[in-house]
């Protein structure tokens, strides 16, 4: 194992560990594929709970679900190529619905672009104005390389979450072959985790904005102006949602009921 692959696999603990903890997740959803092998790998070493989902419309929907049952993204993580672009009509939805939402992509390197190579398109700009910001960190040579990538992977996740406008993130990773790490892993290779490790150690979740506060003198004048409205008509059916997690008019619609 030569010392660069033995850097690529620490550069894939650090991002999917500096991710999930800045973030918050508690789960990935992790699409079938060879190029994404050393995330995939980096997040069982860290222990991260997986769910498996072979068709990426599906994994991707899935993980709008949790979403909006939590407020947490569940990471996406694919493999290069077409995979993709299955992701696409959900992170619309996470864009215009304002839920949080992470797209992680594996990609070929640099000198596998531009001449045909398999499972090798332009990744980078896929989703267009439908996510809030992307990266692509490129491949690291050296761990001040790795280094670097802190404070821009800390503000790329703030762009996601910390802002009103919450919604889709995407990071497209460039992997080389061969992606699987060292059965034996070198001193240096040995000392390059301990290092990511003393990095992840320092990761905090990133601040959520803040939501508007509602005044509660105008909700409950408006509540019992619908209530008279209602009491008025009759027998009648509510119809309302969706409503962002943790949200207050739940249980002011069942005491309107």
């Amino acid at each position: 194992m030569s010392a660069a692959q033995d850097l690529q696999y620490a550069s894939a603990r650090f991002l999917v560990g500096a991710l999930t903890r800045a973030t918050g997740a508690t789960r990935w959803v992790v699409s079938p594929g060879s190029r994404s092998t050393p995330l995939v790998l980096a997040l069982h070493d860290l222990g991260v709970p997986l769910h498996h989902a072979i068709d990426e419309r599906a994994a991707a929907f899935f993980a709008l679900g949790v979403a909006r049952e939590t407020g947490v993204p569940a990471p996406l993580l694919c493999t290069s190529g077409t995979a993709l672009a299955h992701y696409l009509p959900a992170v619309i939805e996470a864009s215009e619905t304002h839920l949080p939402m992470l797209v992680v992509s594996a990609d070929r390197p640099p000198e596998l672009h531009g001449w045909g190579a398999n499972q090798t398109i332009t990744q980078h700009g896929l989703f267009g104005a439908f996510v809030r910001a992307e990266l692509d960190l490129g491949c690291a040579t050296t761990l001040a390389d790795i280094d670097s990538w802190r404070p821009r992977l800390r503000g790329f996740v703030q762009a996601g979450l910390g802002c009103a406008a919450v919604g889709p993130l995407h990071l497209n990773v460039p992997l080389r072959v061969p992606l699987e790490p060292s059965a034996t892993p070198s001193a240096e290779a040995k000392a390059a985790h301990a290092q990511v490790d003393e990095w992840l150690a320092e990761v905090s979740p990133v601040p959520r904005a803040q939501p508007v506060a509602v005044d509660p003198q105008g909700f409950e004048a408006l509540s019992a102006a619908v209530s008279d409205c209602v009491a008025r008509g009759g027998r009648g059916v509510l119809v309302a949602g969706p409503l962002a997690v943790g949200s207050a008019v739940p249980a002011a619609l069942v005491r309107l009921a």
